[in-house]
């Protein structure tokens, strides 16, 4: 006769459902690891996304950053070239510009940003030669002082004032500057 416990049960059988016991909490287990690496995997995804969204902003910033340099660079240049206009002043006593000079300055602004990127355009290639592409991009992807059509239009006006010249080396569209002045208008 088999041994029973105290419980009526006898050793077999508790050990039984010790391991039915056992073997359904791993069951269970491999349902949750199953689920935590699903969840790991869709971390991953997100965390590579999240790298490539990451180095995106960085090149956002650095393209701002240096437009907001130039600008920076041409509000000196206006500041230095003239003077300051007096006009209604604050409570502490300080010169503003009133509104419609503001405007006026942009307009200014407006007005002379060919000449502006022309001189950025000669100012890049500082007495030597350099490859079209990478002026252009330069130009028009990192510094976005202007699209591709009015990059080529100010390429073809610099070329007329003979300010630079296009030549092809080795199949590649090489600019060259020959004069360093910039003809006004």
């Amino acid at each position: 006769m088999p041994d029973q416990s105290r419980t009526g049960i006898s050793f077999e059988e508790s050990v039984k459902n010790s391991f039915n016991r056992a073997k359904n909490d791993i069951l269970s287990l491999n349902g949750e690891i199953i689920d935590i690496k699903a969840l790991i995997i869709k971390l991953n995804a997100d965390l590579t996304s999240l790298k490539e969204n990451q180095a995106i902003i960085t090149e956002l910033v650095k393209s701002n950053s240096n437009s907001i340099s130039i600008l920076a660079d041409n509000q000196k240049s206006f500041a230095q070239n003239n003077p300051p206009i007096s006009g209604g002043t604050s409570s502490k006593g300080n010169e503003r510009v009133p509104r419609y000079q503001e405007l006026e300055l942009l307009k200014t602004f407006r007005r002379n940003k060919p000449q502006l990127v022309k001189q950025k355009i000669v100012d890049a290639l500082h007495s030597r030669e350099m490859p079209l592409y990478e002026l252009f991009t330069s130009i028009v992807y990192e510094q976005t002082l202007c699209g591709k059509t009015t990059f080529y239009r100010y390429m073809r006006d610099l070329e007329l004032e003979g300010i630079i010249e296009v030549g092809l080396v080795e199949g590649k569209r090489i600019i060259r500057r020959t004069s360093s002045e910039l003809v006004s208008h």
